[in-house]
């Protein structure tokens, strides 16, 4: 029994640090960052008991320490106290900080593999503690809702929660699929481009999905393309998400098929402008004048209030605005925008399909755009360097 929690705990944690980037426990053995820890060392203390010990307490508190020297953020501190200790001295280890073993606690709640949070939480007295039994029953809960979800898409819990890319096309997506979508959010990190398309789906969906993604949620995203109805409730919720630290790599959204108005984006537009790395914008009908205004020509703040965010779309390099319903006016306002060096990266608009605005309004956007264009430095090649080298 000892030799199977051992190895359990042991093999669980290495699967949590492949997740969230811990430091590994061969980093932490390399002699003072200089040799290489081999495992079979600790048979010279434990001949024959390879991730097996003869107390239970032993194997608490090496699991501890090996928690303790793993958390990126703990490194000097704990490495100067701990790193020079034998295996023979690992009862005298204290136990770790209530904090400290709540942040473990949670990175290490998974319920794409709620195995591996229950093994680990077997090898330590403090994170068993944390696991009470209401936890354990809600873990099995999502667990549940979790494979349910898989099955309806044709996937495995395992092949999701390693996915790069998910591109589900009318699945038929419940609101309760898209919510339990957005509590796995903290639990897929490689994701890197997530499509949703459903024509039907109720614009309660992704305002549940939204409203699930917590701080540091789908931390590897950079595309994200709903190609469903947002709605306006859906919009505040996606905004609200960002401003607790969600999607924070995000480069490319596209919102299609009636996804949102202008009053969707009018309370979108402040969290996008506060994304640092946005490039690709794809907006569609029925977003109209005040929506692209608030997005690219915002009010300035009231006296005293705070001052705007960093961001501010610099990187913006591609506004799609084919199929929306700006006028000559919301053409003004790209124009002066443009002008005015708010949108300084921008390469691309594209003004396809638009009814709404004359032909002299478009012209007029891509003529700005051509001046903004010009303006922006280009990178310079210092030939110099290269034949002074030559010679």
């Amino acid at each position: 029994m000892i030799y199977r929690l051992g190895a359990h705990a042991y093999n669980a944690f290495l699967d949590i640090g492949k997740d969230h980037d811990y430091k590994s426990l061969d980093d932490w053995r390399e002699n003072y960052y200089t040799r290489k820890f081999n495992w079979r060392e600790w048979e010279n203390y434990y001949p024959g008991k390879f991730h097996c010990w003869e107390e239970k307490d032993d194997l608490d508190d090496f699991i501890d320490l090996y928690v303790r020297c793993s958390v990126k953020w703990l490194r000097e501190p704990v490495l100067a106290n701990c790193i020079a200790k034998p295996p023979t001295q690992l009862a005298a280890i204290p136990e770790l900080p209530d904090d400290i073993l709540a942040h473990i606690g949670k990175q290490a709640y998974n319920p794409l593999e709620p195995r591996a949070t229950v093994h680990l939480s077997s090898a330590s007295r403090g994170l068993r503690k944390l696991l009470t039994p209401e936890l354990r029953q809600r873990l099995q809960e999502e667990h549940e809702a979790a494979a349910a979800l898989c099955r309806k898409v044709g996937t495995s819990c395992k092949a999701l929660r390693r996915a790069v890319v998910i591109d589900w096309d009318n699945e038929g997506l419940s609101v309760t699929d898209l919510t339990t979508l957005g509590t796995l959010g903290s639990v897929l990190p490689a994701l890197e481009e997530l499509y949703l398309y459903e024509h039907s789906a109720s614009p309660d969906g992704v305002q549940r999905l939204a409203e699930k993604l917590g701080a540091g949620a789908l931390p590897g995203l950079t595309s994200l393309n709903l190609g469903m109805s947002v709605g306006d409730a859906g919009a505040l919720a996606l905004a609200a998400a960002l401003d607790r630290g969600a999607l924070q790599r995000l480069m490319s959204l596209f919102l299609r098929f009636h996804a949102i108005g202008d009053a969707g984006l009018v309370a979108l537009a402040p969290a996008l402008r506060r994304l640092p790395a946005l490039e690709h914008l794809h907006l569609s009908y029925p977003v109209g004048d005040e929506g692209l205004t608030a997005l690219v020509a915002p009010p300035s703040p009231p006296a005293g209030a705070l001052p705007a965010a960093a961001g501010g779309l610099k990187k913006l390099k591609r506004l799609n605005l084919n199929d929306t319903l700006i006028t000559d006016a919301g053409c003004a306002a790209l124009v002066e925008a443009l002008d005015s060096g708010t949108l300084p990266a921008l390469k691309q608009i594209h003004l396809d399909y638009i009814r709404t605005a004359s032909t002299a309004a478009k012209e007029a956007v891509q003529a700005a755009l051509a001046r903004s264009r010009a303006l922006t430095p280009k990178p310079r090649r210092c030939r110099g360097a290269s034949w002074a080298f030559r010679k």
